[in-house]
């Protein structure tokens, strides 16, 4: 899996592509606990080249996503295919995360005064 990260005004954005599992899970995690701990306003994590996920690739967003609250950092995910979404609704996932059809609209959203 390949990470591409930017940022886009308050927001860092994680682009992944590849396959979300046990062997490319723990370098998202890094990747994502590092920007908490710099203060960044909010973490997107686009999944939009993200054919599939796995049991380690849901426990490291959820890692994320409790890092990034502990920091006071908003966390959100973005172009979700069906079968991640899926995945993340079986789980009992889906509600934790704010998700985004897509990056542009995640953006928008992000961005609005008062928004978290």
């Amino acid at each position: 899996m390949d990470i591409i990260g930017s940022q886009v005004g308050r927001t860092s954005v994680l682009a992944l592509s590849g396959a979300l599992n046990t062997l490319s899970a723990p370098a998202l995690s890094v990747r994502a606990i590092a920007l908490c701990d710099t203060g960044v306003h909010t973490i997107l994590v686009d999944l939009g080249k993200v054919p599939h996920l796995t049991s380690a690739g849901l426990r490291a967003l959820m890692v994320i996503n409790k890092r990034a609250e502990q920091a006071g950092v908003g966390m959100a995910l973005c172009g979700l295919n069906e079968m991640v979404h899926d995945l993340l609704d079986v789980s009992g996932m889906l509600d934790i995360f704010r998700i985004y059809p897509d990056r542009e609209s995640a953006l928008v959203a992000i961005d609005r005064p008062g928004s978290p």
